[in-house]
């Protein structure tokens, strides 16, 4: 099955629930930056009322949801259009699914389903990885290169290992990169890209 994210004009957008975490609507935004990126076309990301009255005029969607606060993946899972067995009771797992007629009108939907936030976060981040967006994409080092279509043809679950970073690793990795300049939520983006959980200190 395929999923058509860009067709060399138009791109797919991302409809996030009003009851999305707002750590994921924000994170949705930076996606949809990464897609601009590299399709050059502005990408729309549609939440809560605006969603529902602007889905019913595309093609395909990307649906971005958690587990327990979506009432569209209520309902697909209820429909038996995705089975998420494997991603309930987990911690930072997330769906990847291609769903053929999710909803009345829409043709395919790209289904990001989260076990909780942080995986619902590294499931839409997953969408910059494949567009071969670097991490390290807002700090210039790694312009990505431009697409005139780009489509995608898998499904999958994700189980996402992150780990700690030390203070100490950090500051190496960053290496004077950013020097203090712009919103921390650089870093954050950063950081969750990388899909580092948390900073820890040591004392030496």
């Amino acid at each position: 099955m395929i999923f058509e994210l860009f067709d060399g004009e138009r791109t797919a957008p991302i409809a996030v629930e009003e009851s999305a975490y707002e750590g994921v609507k924000k994170i949705a935004y930076k996606v949809a930056e990464d897609i601009t990126r590299v399709t050059n076309v502005d990408e729309k990301v549609l939440i809560g009322n605006e969603a529902e009255e602007e889905i019913s005029k595309e093609k395909c969607i990307i649906l971005v949801g958690t587990i327990g606060k979506s009432a569209c993946l209520d309902q697909l899972i209820a429909e038996k259009k995705i089975e998420m067995a494997k991603v309930e009771g987990r911690r930072e797992v997330y769906l990847f699914q291609i769903v053929e007629a999710p909803f009345e009108g829409i043709e395919k939907a790209l289904v990001i389903a989260g076990s909780d936030k942080r995986g619902t976060i590294y499931g839409l981040f997953h969408i910059s990885e494949l567009l071969g967006v670097s991490p390290w994409v807002e700090f210039g080092d790694v312009v990505p290169k431009g697409k005139t279509e780009f489509c995608l043809t898998s499904s999958r679950i994700w189980f996402q290992k992150s780990h700690p970073l030390s203070i100490v690793d950090f500051l190496s990795m960053m290496n004077g990169r950013h020097s203090g300049r712009g919103p921390i939520s650089i870093i954050v983006g950063l950081l969750l890209k990388c899909m580092i959980r948390y900073l820890s200190f040591c004392c030496v």
